[in-house]
């Protein structure tokens, strides 16, 4: 379901099974004038092939998510298997994304926009590109303003570096947030810091199970 302009509302959809060629596997929005909100949906098991949002994608507009579950959603080509939001603004609340996976940003990728999780949870998702570039698992900010209160990114592993959240840009504010289990092979177990902004306030670090595979934190600014 690709919406170009309007508003549309969306409760207790169930979104499963669809797969798109290129981006936007379930679910997406494309229009600066376009408001979509979802309540008490379900999207799982979407594929983008070629590029991005193999579940959800906003690339502009607003969505506001209340109770959304996104689950076992894959970008095959590059980023995003769970989200892909860019020039947006979004808002999650109580939302689930889970066991979603990408070649780089797993679960959720941010290239712009302005976007609030509040009460969230991003769990066992997995950034796939290899020893040498599947980066950022939970969350990849790329760009754009990000804010997290009280949520949970946990369980989530990168074959190289950031498996909880990866900052290449753009700001990142966590408030009352936990990142717990997360892993990567080689750098930032918890969190990777290459660029961009970075604030936290009352923020929990849970080690992964032994080995430890890399530090939770790395960051490449000098």
């Amino acid at each position: 379901m690709l919406q170009t302009d309007g508003h549309s509302e969306l409760i207790n959809v169930v979104v499963t099974q669809c797969q798109a060629a290129s981006e936007c596997g379930g679910v997406g929005t494309t229009g600066d004038a376009i408001e979509m909100r979802m309540t008490d949906c379900r999207i799982s098991d979407c594929v983008a092939m070629a590029t991005k949002s193999g579940g959800v994608g906003a690339r502009a507009g607003t969505v506001i998510a209340t109770r959304v579950r996104i689950s076992r959603c894959h970008a095959y080509g590059q980023l995003g298997g769970g989200v892909h939001m860019d020039i947006s603004t979004t808002l999650w609340t109580n939302c689930t994304i889970e066991d979603c996976n990408a070649a780089f940003d797993g679960g959720v990728s941010i290239g712009g926009g302005t976007h609030t999780f509040v009460d969230s949870q991003i769990l066992r998702c997995k950034a796939v590109g290899g020893v040498t570039s599947g980066d950022y698992a939970g969350v990849a900010v790329r760009g754009g303003t990000t804010t997290f209160l009280r949520s949970v990114v946990a369980d989530c592993h990168a074959t190289h570096s950031g498996g909880g959240l990866g900052i290449d840009g753009g700001v990142l504010i966590l408030r009352e947030t936990t990142i717990s289990g997360c892993t990567a092979t080689d750098k930032g177990s918890a969190l990777f810091f290459a660029s961009g902004e970075f604030a936290a306030e009352l923020l929990t670090l849970t080690p992964q199970c032994p080995p430890v595979q890399a530090p939770l934190i790395y960051t490449a600014m000098g």
